[in-house]
C-alpha cells in the first residue's frame, strides 16, 4: 500500500498501481502489505477495485521513488 485514506486505497503489484475504493474503512497505513478482493473496473486512467474487502498481511519498505527531470525522453 503506498497510500492509505479512509475509504481509498492506492497500491502497486510490481510496477503496476491500482486504487481499491471500500465503504468498510480498514486500519491499513502506507507500507502495509494486503489482500483485498472486489469487483474491477478497468476503464479511465487506472484500474480500480470498487467494494472491496481488506486485510492487512504484513508491512515492508514503500518502494523507491522515481527521479523526475522535467526533461522528454533520451
Amino acid at each position: 500500500m503506498v497510500h492509505a485514506k479512509a475509504g481509498e486505497y492506492l497500491a502497486m503489484e510490481g510496477q503496476r498501481g491500482f486504487r481499491i475504493l471500500t465503504s468498510k474503512p480498514a486500519e491499513i497505513q502506507a507500507g502495509d502489505l494486503v489482500e483485498a478482493v472486489g469487483f474491477p473496473k478497468l476503464d479511465g486512467p487506472s484500474p480500480i477495485l470498487q467494494e472491496a474487502q481488506i486485510q492487512k498481511t504484513g508491512h515492508a519498505p514503500l518502494p523507491v521513488p522515481v527521479p523526475v527531470t522535467g526533461e522528454g525522453p533520451p
